[in-house]
């Protein structure tokens, strides 16, 4: 399953214009001055297209030795109701890192996601490094303690404004989620298209859970792995994703 011609050229199209190569232009600019002013960042990478972007332009952009790449991983269905995300995609992430881009990955999980250490370990790529934290802790605040173990004292966080009204207040407050880890925001005023329009452009290995989403939905638009996965696949034993696309079709949580 592939993205079609049609979309393909629509967002190649918008590669094009002056709207995008502002957008570009602007982003380069914030991931330049981070860069000047932080010994070392923290790129964020969930696996969704807006952290892509981010990871390739911090990795086009800056020395790699200023970079330290993180995913974190929310668990498997065998050991959790709620917020898993099925192991090809995160088998799928860690590709996108260390094969397309060549960098080191650090996934950081809890032992109560997973029914066992061993199995948080099995079938990790070579080149990524699974480190836990406590189970008590909010991941987000997990994720920066370890981050500033590895000498970063800020994150590259994909945020848009554009994608709901909690992020575009963020983003006009510029209220980072840490009070102690600046964060740096390159596509905060990016639009979707012009997402989409760097990823297809510049042939970027996004996840092919949005080829899956799009055949049903006829949109490659308004896609977010987040609300694709969430208290979903519990339920879900193949790489089928069919039917688990919105709220209305998941199977819930039970009381």
């Amino acid at each position: 399953m592939a993205m079609p011609d049609s979309w393909r050229e629509m967002f190649l199209q918008h590669a094009s214009g002056m709207d995008y190569a502002q957008a570009l232009q602007a982003a380069k600019q914030r991931l330049h001055e981070a860069a000047d002013r932080y010994d070392r960042l923290h790129v964020a990478f969930s696996g969704g297209k807006d952290s892509l972007v981010c990871l390739h332009l911090a990795v086009q952009l800056l020395d790699p030795e200023k970079l330290w790449v993180a995913h974190y991983d929310f668990g498997r269905p065998s050991a959790k109701r709620s917020n898993v995300f099925p192991e090809w995609f995160e088998r799928e992430t860690e590709s996108v890192v260390v094969h397309h881009f060549g960098m080191p990955l650090t996934v950081i999980t809890k032992r109560r996601n997973f029914r066992s250490e061993e199995e948080a370990l099995e079938g990790r790529r070579p080149g990524v490094r699974v480190q836990f934290v406590e189970d008590a802790a909010f991941w987000i605040k997990a994720t920066e303690g370890v981050a500033k173990t590895h000498g970063c004292n800020a994150s590259v966080v994909g945020l848009r404004a554009q994608e709901g009204a909690g992020r575009k207040k963020r983003v006009g407050g510029n209220q980072w989620i840490s009070s102690t880890m600046p964060e740096v925001w390159p596509v905060a005023d990016w639009s979707e298209l012009d997402v989409w329009a760097h990823i297809i452009s510049h042939n970027l290995p996004y996840t092919s859970a949005y080829d899956r989403q799009a055949a049903l939905t006829g949109s490659y638009m308004g896609l977010r792995t987040r609300s694709l996965f969430d208290d979903g696949c519990k339920y879900v034993t193949s790489t089928d994703i069919d039917g688990v696309l919105f709220w209305r079709d998941r199977p819930r949580r039970k009381a």
